[in-house]
């Protein structure tokens, strides 16, 4: 088997297109899909943007200003303390 095919086969099934996937996208098929990719991932960003500015506000109010909206210090420590692409 060459090496060369095998390292680009996972893009190409990607797209739809390659030996073995099937028959292959025509490239207006193949851009759209791609399209939906991008704009995917970039609402992923956006996702995780949000959250990490809403853990760096929670951890900027004060005590009285938790109590309102039911939380405990711990409960933002536990929150804020989780990686941004965590929910």
């Amino acid at each position: 088997m060459d090496t060369m095919k095998d390292a680009t086969l996972p893009a190409a099934r990607l797209l739809g297109g390659a030996s073995g996937a099937g028959p292959g996208l025509g490239p207006r098929m193949a851009r759209q899909r791609a399209r939906r990719m991008a704009l995917g991932l970039m609402d992923l960003l956006v996702v995780w943007q949000q959250r990490m500015e809403s853990r760096a506000c929670l951890q900027a109010m004060n005590d009285a200003r938790l109590r309102d909206i039911g939380l405990t210090r711990l409960e933002v420590r536990c929150e804020s303390d989780k990686p941004f692409w965590r929910r």
